[in-house]
């Protein structure tokens, strides 16, 4: 499960971020919150806060992978596994890694 990915949502649920006890606002969506090799933290969030993270777009940090600025996203290394870190990564490193998956598979194909 990646950081932002939509989950099954369990109906009931108070908004994880704004709610206050004697203020309890239902939550329309659970997504997934931090994630690292130990599992990840689900976030259940009403319209309002879920709205705020679709808006939201993130300062330009440097990738994890090249060291250039841009607008990052969550990804891992596939050759690392499912429990390896979760990378923050640029476009073009995201599109260098699908690259080198397809090359990957094409050559499985060929027996190489």
């Amino acid at each position: 499960m990646m950081p932002g990915g939509l989950v099954k949502f369990n109906k009931g649920s108070y908004c994880n971020h704004c709610s206050m006890e004697d203020n309890p606002i239902l939550a329309v969506v659970t997504i997934v919150g931090e994630t690292d090799s130990f599992g990840c933290e689900l976030l259940d969030l009403c319209q309002k806060c879920y709205t705020a993270v679709l808006e939201y777009e993130p300062e330009p940090e440097k990738c994890d992978w090249c060291g250039k600025t841009a607008t990052l996203s969550p990804l891992r290394d596939y050759t690392e596994g499912l429990n390896g870190p979760v990378y923050q990564v640029c476009r073009a490193c995201h599109k260098k890694q699908d690259l080198n998956i397809r090359e990957d598979i094409e050559m499985e194909k060929l027996g190489r």
